[in-house]
C-alpha cells in the first residue's frame, strides 16, 4: 500500500501484487536499431539520421556532453550577449541532463 497525505488531503493506494499479469507472453518482434556512431562529424550524424522516420530506435555509440541546467542557462548568456557558442557544443551529442 502506497499513501501520501497533502494540504489537498490523505491518498492512499493499493499497488498490483501480480504486475507481471498484463505483460505479454512474448516479447514483441522489433527491427535491430539503426547504429550512429556519435563520434562522427556532425553533419554525417545528421543525415544519416534524416534517412530514417523519428519512430526509429537507435543504437548510439561515442562521446556525449551531459549538460545540466546551469550549463544550458551559460549558452544562452553567451548567445544572447552576442558571442558564439563554443564549437564543442555545436559538433558534438549534448544530452540534457536535467
Amino acid at each position: 500500500i502506497k499513501g501520501k497525505i497533502t494540504k489537498d488531503g490523505i491518498f492512499v493506494e493499493q499497488l498490483e501484487v501480480n504486475p507481471k499479469q498484463f505483460l505479454p507472453e512474448t516479447a514483441p518482434h522489433l527491427e535491430a536499431p539503426v547504429e550512429i556512431d556519435l563520434n562522427m562529424p556532425m553533419a554525417d550524424i545528421l543525415a544519416k539520421l534524416t534517412q530514417y522516420p523519428i519512430k526509429t530506435r537507435l543504437k548510439l555509440n561515442g562521446t556525449v556532453i551531459v549538460a545540466r541546467d546551469i550549463a544550458h542557462a551559460k549558452i544562452m548568456e553567451l548567445l544572447e550577449s552576442g558571442q558564439p557558442m563554443h564549437e564543442y557544443f555545436k559538433n558534438q551529442t549534448v544530452y540534457y541532463a536535467g
